[in-house]
């Protein structure tokens, strides 16, 4: 691997470099060092070698020359010991490392995500995903799938469809998952995890008996801050419009907005919760004009709602718009989401700003874990802060 004074425009190698090259080439082919795992760092080479860092990178460009490792911007270099890629090759590491989810090297980690391309909240948890895997000692490849279908019925089907389809995948190491299915789909989970996969859930809880690592915010924290900010610009006749949908997310900003009530002694109204259309059916205009005008038609009618998401709360805003009412003027909305953070006009909506990329991070550290530690049947629970965006929707204070 040395080369020639002049070559390409390089100097004589060095004895430093030269030694430098001989010693990790041999621990690289010997196995000292495994394959796909992170070469160390320059500050450790520098180190042990008792070398400068302009010499331990000159040492990395000709192991990557010699097709010894492999880089990628922005991240240390990966050990490649040609034996062990080769296509078909029954090396096995002998300390196990390599065992993720089955007796191979699988080296895919799955995301199944709701939502569609231009759903910029999936997107942005999906480059978290991106990021902390990036960041693990074995980078894994990774794969995304989303439900198919535009009404209900389908998009579970297509989830138990997928779910399976991951489970017999001998490739695919762990699943980061953002469920839909609730009860319906719960044999394609356990089939799932009978297959070995690690299992990580985002946004959403897994079923009831259904155990797993799971990363998301604290809706009922949230949901309940943003109630009580409507209540301190003094509105007491706040409504809850939200979906059909058994998720746990909903349920629990559901709480949020009933605890919120009853911390300021306002009395909670079953009749001001409102269930709109759920976004995965054909939209309905009919269906949520029918909803502005019971909000408007009731006794007292609500000057503010809260809306289980920002998908609801954008169908609201323009059903209040289209039977001839204002927002905020006649009805404050605040949303949950805040997805109109990535909007290429003026945001309007406030909202609860989910940290996507944040729990999408976090989800694939702790898959990192699950899948370096299998056996250990103690699960984490991640709830990540989620705060309030105030926009013009929200209106202005109605005391003084």
């Amino acid at each position: 691997m040395e080369r020639k004074k002049g070559e390409n425009g390089t100097r004589a190698l060095s004895p430093s470099v030269r030694y430098m090259v001989s010693v990790l080439e041999e621990r690289i082919r010997s196995g000292v060092y495994v394959h796909g795992r992170w070469l160390p760092s320059e500050r450790a080479l520098a180190e042990e070698f008792s070398v400068c860092r302009p010499t331990v990178r000159q040492a990395i460009v000709l192991l990557e020359q010699g097709s010894l490792i492999q880089r990628t911007a922005g991240h240390r270099p990966i050990v490649w010991n040609r034996a062990e890629a080769e296509p078909g090759s029954d090396e096995r590491e002998k300390d196990g490392s390599a065992r993720f989810g089955g007796t191979r090297a699988a080296q895919t980690v799955a995301l199944w995500i709701s939502g569609t391309p231009r759903d910029m909240g999936p997107i942005a948890l999906t480059n978290g995903v991106h990021q902390g895997l990036a960041m693990l000692e074995r980078p894994l490849r990774l794969v995304m799938s989303c439900p198919q279908g535009t009404e209900h019925p389908e998009v579970i089907r297509s989830e138990a469809a997928a779910l399976r389809r991951l489970a017999d995948d001998p490739d695919v190491a762990g699943v980061i998952l953002w469920y839909l299915g609730g009860e319906e789909n719960r044999a394609a989970l356990d089939y799932l995890r009978e297959a070995g996969k690690a299992l990580v859930f985002v946004d959403r809880e897994p079923p009831p008996g259904f155990e797993a690592d799971f990363v998301g915010v604290h809706n009922i924290l949230a949901a309940a801050d943003a109630v009580r900010y409507l209540i301190g610009l003094g509105h007491s006749a706040i409504a809850h419009v939200t979906n059909a949908d058994r998720a746990s997310t909903v349920l629990e900003r559901l709480q949020g907005y009933q605890e919120a009530l009853r911390g300021a002694g306002i009395p909670f109204r079953p009749e001001r919760v409102l269930q709109g259309p759920f976004k995965t059916a054909r939209d309905d205009e009919r269906q949520w004009r029918e909803i502005a005008h019971q909000l408007f038609a009731m006794p007292e009618p609500p000057t503010a709602a809260f809306a289980v998401n920002d998908y609801t709360a954008h169908q609201l805003i323009r059903s209040v718009r289209a039977i001839g009412k204002h927002v905020p003027e006649d009805l404050a909305v605040v949303g949950f989401d805040n997805s109109e953070r990535w909007s290429v006009v003026d945001p309007f909506m406030t909202s609860v700003s989910q940290p996507f990329e944040q729990i999408g991070n976090e989800a694939a550290r702790l898959l990192q874990i699950r899948l370096a530690w299998p056996q250990v049947r103690t699960f984490r629970y991640v709830l990540l802060p989620a705060g309030l965006v105030v926009r013009a929707s929200s209106g202005p204070s109605l005391v003084g």
